[in-house]
């Protein structure tokens, strides 16, 4: 019996298994005699069950070392069972960690298969996997090494040459031997025509040599030309049997395949042996293996993936690679320069910042900054600035890249670069304390800015006098907090539910005269109290009682006693039930009054309740649904009529509009929104030479002051210079030990060197997409949890990585659990166990069973480790940044068939949300800070997710916490007309579209969001050409309105009959319909390309600004979410047909980027340079990984958006 990873691992190998005939292997083997190979260090990187191990000559098998990488688990098992010897590793080729430059010899059947492995550094083209595997064994085979690979005839054949132009620049082709189709049909069971190719990888510096294998040529003539490699035109010997033409083979087109001719097939494969040169591997010699063999021990202060100088090699290159160096033995020398002179610059800038923390004499200092410079002059002189794209490339993966760029001021336009203040003075200054004020009110100003709160006695320690001297002095500038007995800024005290505080203040006052002034400062900040005509008071509120709602109901339907018509509300669940006996059931204004012959009034009360609309079906002889129009009209209609009615009725009789007035402005009108100033803050440790903006500072000081924070900052205001300062103050005060911020995954980079800009002395972890690759995720961990780091900075996708423990899952889950069974007990108890008391129940046991089912889910769909969890990692204090990124959070709602509340619900949401719990619980409440310019993006639901995120205790408090429950108070749904989804007419739809109570609602999320809009801060924002996006409308095509056509029938059936949703569905339709309207080859492969399409009009508009802009190198934008670039062959692609036209037109191919090519973080961070510099002109991406935080606007003259995001 398989265990069940075992199983879907072999599950997931049937893509791709192929197994080989012992007769090929065999004369593989031979063929590496004959050039020479007689040992040596094997790598097999897809072993299988080891055949080729099993096939190897003994002499051969016997003097060597052998290393098999199996993707299936079972089968390594097996393997390391037949070949103990062997260095069998259970993983996929992609994720293994190997040397780079070792390995004598790489030979295997590599897997066949139509998808690319993800790896960001190898694969970055996004090859299939079997040529893939050609791409990462030419980066593991040592300089002289071979490569032997079996392989489907398309890795030559294809027309594009990309694959053997990317394996050419390290290796010459020694040559291929074709085999007949059936080569593999009696041991594998596997018809296909394949090629065993022989490589050979130089030496650095050595000129290509070999075989021509680059293009591809026509074969066989007609109309449709089959391509087969140039090397089979010079050897059609090497072919073992004859071409011919195979119409429609295995990918739906006509192939080429290789039938075998008569010959057997061994004596074939002896003479195709005999046509390869001979003797052209060379072994290496024993000093060389030697060196190949030591490793080299860390010396300190060298990080994890960090360059260093060593000792070996000749004064060598290494990298460090867990608890050794590892050499690099293939570094051209123009880079191998490059990157030591680097190592030299980064080294003098680290200690020239050692100097400036550990606060050592004037000389040592100016010292190290005389190294630095000296360093840093040679460096620019030979390669230019360090931030130039090729130098950054260079030192790639070295955790100090981002201090490197932080030490210069570069240019894009020019190229140029001038040096920081590192270069010229301190840019660390040691904090002068502060031993004495003038007065107290200049002595509370030092305590803040030291303490970060108010502390009496290092107030009085500055004044040198006592409380009872001193405090009179700062009589309306302090108070004492009743409650908390502790002393608070008037800015602090007199905010927040001051209606609250003075009640407590007249209590505490009545027993203690010192709190009379507190009374009288907040009698002058109470808010004016709110009139019945200034509230909106509407059916499903969650803060009228079910009381006043039943004695509508009572009033509405003409009943006789409190029995007649009964109202009960879950708030844990957002529930309503309306419960009413048999002769409301049955009375005029039940049915027909009020309510349908269809639809009770009392059902229209209670899905009002529930904030849901009615809609009456009728069904067919086979039971499926149909909507039936006028009785879902007349339905709704009534159920308005009962709205209107409820509006008017709840404030007409005067002692329940005083009570509920009453109500409203104790629960929601209390709050005075607290002004922070963060002019005193001094901020020790970061650089002298930035200066913080005032709206920055006062972010810094809200942080300090306030549990959590929502930082709506609009792009361009500083967001990640607030919230670096506010860690590190966070860190210095002892508020925070260890601070992490998530950022998106493009952003790494330029936030990591910003950060270090601001604090250069900062201990920082910056960790990029490698460092959470499965084989190093344990390192990086270990790192996260064992070191005193400053500043944690991982990305989105990284975090989301990162494991939360069961036990911190089951114990979310638990909480929820005793929440909800305490409200069902309420609910027995107060219902007596009548109908709604068990819908209510059972409601409230669905929402337990959905949450324990959305805890499983996260537990399962995690690409995660047995390693440490998220909670070992000490983490306390957490920055999102881009924090819209999650605003998919889960939520329940009775609410159905209404647009605009989110239809989607993300593991990755809920994965932060559970982490923001588990911080939140470390701090009382508090420790989150989410940064975005855009916290509302697409549904008013948005507002109530940021709050779930940062202001949970308040929902609770206002009993809130559900989504309905909140929509019933602040949200109105509005029903209109509207276009259909398939563009055939119009229909009636229902939208949660207008917000109701803002300034109480406003008030509520103003606690935690610190609002900066464009106009706030008055940015240079450059005037849009015409003050307006401009539309162009491209006509639609006859096919394309045939196609729309289409749809609305496919639409139509959908609405007529019942339709398999694995078939057809709505989804379906629309994503299709999305496709088409971008370009309808993406639908119908074979339609013909319009010339006044979106794409080619978008051609000739960025063709025209490319050519205007010439001189001045400007550049442009092109956002395009649907066909992304494929992989080779894939099918049609809106941005290869672009860039295809682009080209064809004039524009250089390199003045062209598609952001999906630079995955790497060093990557991304070049390519923003790029552009802002004018290289690359054109840049194409998503709004996913090209939108929020990129950093490539210098230059930029044009944005153009082929889809909606």
């Amino acid at each position: 019996m398989l265990e069940p990873d075992e199983y879907s691992s072999a599950r997931a190998t049937v893509l791709n298994a192929h197994y080989t005939s012992p007769t090929v292997i065999r004369a593989m083997y031979a063929a590496l005699d004959r050039l020479g190979f007689k040992r040596g260090r094997i790598l097999e990187p897809a072993c299988g069950l080891g055949h080729f191990f099993g096939v190897m000559p003994p002499e051969m098998a016997a003097r060597s070392e052998l290393t098999g990488i199996e993707i299936d688990s079972l089968t390594a098992r097996l393997a390391k069972t037949l070949y103990p010897g062997a260095d069998i590793r259970s993983q996929p080729f992609e994720d293994a960690t190997l040397p780079t430059n070792r390995f004598d010899l790489a030979v295997s059947n590599v897997p066949f298969g139509d998808y690319a492995p993800f790896d960001p550094n190898l694969n970055p083209r996004k090859f299939s996997i079997h040529d893939y595997f050609f791409v990462a064994a030419a980066e593991r085979v040592r300089p002289g090494g071979l490569i032997a690979f079996i392989t489907s005839r398309y890795t030559l054949d294809k027309q594009y040459p990309h694959l053997r132009e990317a394996v050419g620049k390290s290796c010459d082709l020694v040559g291929v031997i074709r085999l007949p189709h059936t080569a593999f049909k009696k041991n594998a069971g596997t018809v296909v025509t394949t090629d065993i190719v022989f490589l050979r990888k130089r030496a650095p510096g050595e000129k290509p040599a070999g075989e021509n294998w680059r293009t591809s040529q026509p074969w066989g003539g007609g109309d449709d030309p089959i391509f087969l490699n140039e090397y089979f035109h010079a050897h059609p010997e090497l072919m073992l049997g004859k071409l011919e033409r195979v119409e429609r083979g295995m990918h739906g087109r006509d192939e080429v395949r290789l039938t075998g001719d008569g010959r057997d097939l061994s004596e074939a494969l002896a003479k195709a042996v005999r046509a390869l040169p001979a003797g052209i591997f060379q072994p290496l010699t024993e000093a060389q293996a030697a060196a190949l063999r030591q490793t080299i021990p860390v010396p300190p202060g060298v990080k994890p993936n960090a360059y260093a100088l060593t000792d070996e090699g000749g004064g060598g290159i290494a990298v460090r690679d867990g608890d050794e160096l590892r050499l690099l033995t293939d570094l051209s020398p123009q880079i191998a320069r490059r990157i030591r002179r680097l190592i030299y610059v980064r080294d003098a800038a680290r200690d020239c910042l050692r100097t400036q923390v550990e606060n050592r004499p004037e000389p040592e200092v100016e010292a190290a900054r005389f190294r630095l410079n000296q360093d840093y002059d040679y460096f620019t002189s030979q390669f230019g600035p360090i931030s130039q794209s090729v130098n950054v490339r260079a030192f790639a993966g070295d955790p100090d890249l981002p201090l490197l760029l932080s030490l210069e001021n570069y240019d894009d336009d020019r190229g140029t670069a001038t040096k920081t203040a590192i270069f010229r003075e301190r840019t660390i200054q040691r904090r002068q304390q502060v031993l004495a004020a003038s007065d107290a009110k200049a002595a509370l100003v030092v305590t803040l800015s030291e303490k970060g709160k108010v502390d009496l006695e290092h107030i009085g320690k500055l004044l040198g006098k006592t409380e009872v001297e001193f405090l009179p002095e700062l009589h309306g500038a302090l108070f004492l907090n009743p409650e908390t007995k502790r002393w608070e800024t008037d800015d602090e005290y007199l905010s927040g539910n001051v209606r609250q505080k003075l009640a407590m203040a007249e209590k505490a006052a009545a027993n203690d005269p010192q709190f009379v002034p507190n009374i009288e400062a907040l009698q002058g900040v109470q808010p004016v109290d709110l009139k019945a005509t200034e509230i909106d008071a509407r059916l499903g509120a969650a803060w009228i009682p079910a009381e006043d709602v039943a004695a509508f109901g009572l009033e509405l339907l003409r009943g006789h006693s409190p029995a007649d018509v009964r109202v009960h509300h879950a708030a844990q669940v957002g529930l309503w039930t309306v419960e009413v006996n048999y002769h409301i059931k049955t009375g005029v204004a039940d049915r027909s009054e009020w309510g349908t012959n269809r639809v009770a009034a009392h059902a229209l009360l209670e899905d009002a309740l529930n904030l849901r609309t009615p809609t009456v079906y009728d069904y067919d002889e086979n039971k499926n649904p149909k909507v039936n129009p006028t009785a879902t009209e007349a339905a709704r209609d009534k159920q308005q009529k009962i709205k209107d009615r409820f509006a008017e009725w709840i404030w007409q009789h005067d002692a329940r509009r005083e009570r509920l007035v009453a109500f409203y402005n104790r629960e929601f009108n209390h709050l005075r929104l607290r002004t922070f100033n963060g002019d005193h803050l001094q901020l020790p440790g970061a650089s002298p030479t930035i200066t913080l903006r005032s709206h920055q500072k006062a972010g810094v000081w809200r942080i300090l002051q306030t549990p959590n924070a929502l930082l709506a900052h609009v792009v361009g205001a500083g967001k990640t210079y607030t919230m670096a300062a506010a860690a590190m103050e966070l860190k210095r005060l002892g508020l925070a030990r260890k601070p992490m911020f998530v950022v998106p995954n493009h952003m790494l980079g330029q936030f990591s060197t910003e950060l270090l800009t601001l604090y250069p002395g900062a201990n920082v972890l910056a960790a990029g997409r490698d460092d959470f690759a499965s084989f190093k995720r344990r390192e990086l961990m270990s790192r996260i949890a064992t070191n005193n780091w400053d500043a944690i900075i991982v990305t989105h996708s990284g975090f989301e990585r990162l494991p939360l423990s069961a036990k911190a899952r089951n114990e979310f889950l638990q909480e929820q659990h005793a929440e909800l069974r305490q409200c069902i007990l309420e609910h027995k108890e107060r219902t007596g166990g009548g109908t709604s008391g068990t819908r209510i129940v059972k409601e409230l046991e669905r929402a337990k069973k959905k949450l324990e089912a959305r805890i499983k889910l996260l537990s399962a769909e995690h690409r995660k480790d047995d390693t440490l969890t998220f909670e070992e990692l000490g983490v306390d204090r957490l920055f999102v940044d881009e924090a819209q990124a999650f605003k998919n959070l889960f939520y329940i709602s009775k609410m159905t068939r209404v647009a605009g509340l989110p239809q989607t619900a993300s593991e990755r949401a809920f994965d932060m949300f559970l982490k923001v719990q588990h911080v939140q619980k470390q701090n009382g409440g508090g420790g989150v800070v989410f940064a975005t310019g855009t916290p509302v993006t697409n549904t008013m639901a948005e507002m109530f997710t940021m709050q779930r995120y940062l202001q949970m205790d308040v929902l609770r408090r206002h009993q809130l916490q559900h989504f309905d429950a909140w929509a019933g108070t602040f949200g109105e749904t509005v029903t209109a007309m509207e276009l259909a989804p398939d563009g055939a007419g119009y229909r009636l739809n229902t939208r949660f579209a207008r917000f109701v109570n803002v300034p109480e609602l406003m008030q509520m999320f103003r606690q935690m969001a610190d609002v900066q809009t464009a106009d706030m801060l008055k940015l240079p924002v450059p005037a849009l050409d015409g003050g307006k996006p401009r539309i162009v409308r491209a006509p639609a095509t006859p096919e394309l309105k045939e196609f729309v056509t289409s749809l609305a029938k496919r639409a139509e059936k959908l609405k007529r009959e019942h339709v398999d949703p694995s078939v057809d569905n709505m989804l379906k339709i629309t994503g299709e319909g999305r496709k088409a309207a971008l370009d309808l080859r993406l639908v119908r492969g074979r339609a013909p390309d319009a010339p006044e399409g979106k794409v080619n009009q978008a051609v000739r508009e960025i063709f025209a600004i490319w050519q205007e802009t010439r001189d001045q190198r400007l550049t442009q934008m092109v956002f395009c979410d649907l066909s992304t670039p494929k992989a080779e062959g894939r099918g049609f692609s809106v941005y290869q047909d672009i860039k295809a036209k682009l080209v064809a037109l004039g524009v250089p191919a390199e003045e062209i980027a598609f952001i999906q090519d630079h995955d790497g973080d060093a990557a991304k961070l070049a390519l923003f340079k790029d552009v802002r510099s004018g290289k690359v002109r054109i840049l194409m991406g998503s709004t996913q990984k090209m939108g929020a935080g990129t950093n490539a606007q210098t230059r930029l003259v044009a944005l153009h958006h082929l889809d909606a995001p």
